[in-house]
């Protein structure tokens, strides 16, 4: 079996455009690219050069995931997400369920001890009173 320059080409757009378009898809293009590598660097697949797709699209990988962490994302002046907005979405699918379910006060009680211990929802409190108050 023989990669041709189309299937490299491909391959290195597909590892490209998971590592932009997902959070987690540069590690999962990074791992799975390392794999084919271990398994093209075995026996008669190395002699026929089929390593070199591997390499390129880690290439291509690694080139587009730094110049947007490194150079576009600094240069740009992005701030990182705030730790309370990890919590956006929890938070309104419990909400949801709340406010169509009838919650039993073991269930509302544990609803507020957690959201009265959780930093991030503190944090938030606080700032809503402060704004609030000024």
């Amino acid at each position: 079996m023989v990669i041709r320059q189309e299937g490299t080409s491909a391959m290195g757009a597909a590892a490209v455009l998971c590592t932009l378009l997902r959070n987690p898809g540069f590690y999962l293009a990074l791992l799975t690219l390392l794999i084919l590598l271990i398994f093209s660097l075995h026996g008669k697949r190395r002699v026929e050069g089929q390593w070199k797709s591997p390499v390129w699209a880690l290439g291509c990988i690694l080139a587009v995931y730094g110049a947007l962490h490194l150079l576009l994302i600094p240069a740009l002046g992005i701030e990182p997400m705030p730790a309370t907005e990890n919590w956006s979405l929890p938070l309104q699918q419990v909400a949801r369920v709340a406010a169509t379910h009838p919650l039993t006060d073991e269930e509302a009680a544990a609803l507020l001890r957690l959201a009265l211990t959780s930093e991030p929802v503190r944090e938030f409190l606080r700032k809503r009173a402060e704004e609030t108050t000024s």
